[in-house]
């Protein structure tokens, strides 16, 4: 923890870095415009999902949970 001093405040930061290196993350690459295009040519329907804040709400595995 660092401890980052305002005047007349005292904010607590945490260095996640040695949390970071033990996060395995999937590797899912982007599709490019040109190639969804073609899937989606004939399309009738389209729609919008917004998953901004989607990672909220994954699940950690147990043994993540005491990083």
């Amino acid at each position: 923890f660092t401890a980052v001093r305002k005047p007349n405040k005292l904010r607590i930061c945490l260095d996640p870095s040695r949390l970071n290196k033990a996060i395995i993350s999937p590797k899912y690459p982007i599709p490019t415009f040109e190639s969804v295009l073609t899937k989606v040519k004939d399309a009738k329907y389209f729609t919008v999902l917004d998953l901004k804040k989607g990672f909220l709400q994954l699940e950690l595995d147990e043994a993540s949970t005491w990083l």
